[in-house]
């Protein structure tokens, strides 16, 4: 499926501020799942944009404002091919997960964190899950997933970014990082390695997004990761957009970043992901390429000299002797 994604950000304050420090998380992930056929971004005050992959394989773009300064735009417009396969990444065989290395790339996935720690209500919770230790990795998640979407409500304004599990377990429910929080601890409690999934999902009646989301990977070693999504309660298809994989929100949020001053700051978001034909991306490409593509200099005029034989040539080397 080819899909368009915009994702803006302004920033304003209430009183100018100077040496803010900026980085985002917004350049969607090229791998089996997904490939990006055109990205671009833009900030206002014009700067310039550089970036670094983090540890985690995310592409973090970032930029410095010394100047003063009441309002920041950033803009990311991306085209992204998806695929409707749920997995990503490659598998390892028993050999690879008993050596070093392999124990390395999921240690991180198989621990509690500051958000998913195990908490005593998470230990009341997860008790009736017990019995899936051993299942089938994809299983189990297919298990767990439908189990989440149906105990707990989605529900905003009850939760935070900084909010932990105890949070939605005591309220019952929450947004969509919350349930991924909730099965990220459940998944790693039961021993599967899971890991935060960042990014955005096309409604299912193919009408524009407008919001970023979360869900959750879970490892198969026998055919990599494979994507559920416990606030809709569905495999993590060809509608779904991946920016960023992590620990949990911490580690790939769509922005972070300082500044100086005093000032009250404000941030609005504006998110439009849609399908795209690929005429539309034809002319996309058209446009970015009139865009970038230099005005020609127009040549030199230069005077070609008039041809001569060889025996002319020798003349008139013999004359400028001559003439010396």
């Amino acid at each position: 499926m080819l899909l368009e994604l915009t994702h803006e950000t302004v920033f304003e304050y209430a009183e100018p501020v100077t040496e803010a420090y900026m980085e985002f998380r917004l350049t969607p992930l090229s791998d089996s799942k997904q490939h990006v056929l055109q990205h671009r971004q833009s900030v206002t005050p014009a700067r310039s944009i550089r970036q670094y992959t983090d540890a985690y394989g995310n592409v973090v773009n970032y930029f410095n404002l010394l100047d003063p300064h009441t309002r920041v735009e950033v803009r990311f417009d991306s085209v992204v091919e998806t695929h409707q396969d749920c997995l990503r990444g490659d598998a390892l065989d028993t050999q690879q997960l008993n050596t070093a290395i392999g124990r390395v790339n999921l240690h991180d996935y198989l621990q509690p964190t500051p958000l998913t720690a195990w908490c005593a209500e998470f230990l009341d919770f997860v008790r009736p899950y017990e019995e899936l230790r051993g299942n089938e990795p994809q299983e189990a998640a297919r298990t767990l997933c439908g189990e989440l979407n149906s105990r707990f409500r989605y529900e905003g304004e009850v939760t935070s970014v900084s909010s932990p599990i105890t949070d939605m377990l005591r309220m019952g429910g929450g947004v969509c990082q919350d349930f991924a929080h909730l099965m990220l601890a459940t998944c790693r409690y039961l021993g599967f390695a899971a890991r935060y999934a960042s990014g955005y999902v096309l409604p299912e009646d193919g009408t524009e997004a407008t919001a970023s989301h979360a869900w959750v990977e879970v490892f198969d070693p026998e055919r990599g990761w494979f994507g559920v999504d416990p606030t809709h309660n569905q495999a993590a298809g060809d509608r779904y957009v991946y920016l960023g994989i992590g620990r949990d929100f911490r580690d790939v949020p769509p922005n972070r970043g300082i500044f100086r001053g005093h000032a009250e700051e404000s941030m609005h978001i504006r998110v439009h992901l849609k399908p795209i034909s690929s005429d539309d991306l034809g002319r996309r490409a058209r446009e970015v390429y009139t865009q970038r593509r230099p005005v020609p200099s127009m040549p030199r005029q230069t005077r070609r000299p008039e041809a001569m034989s060889l025996m002319e040539q020798v003349q008139t080397a013999q004359q400028q002797q001559q003439q010396q």
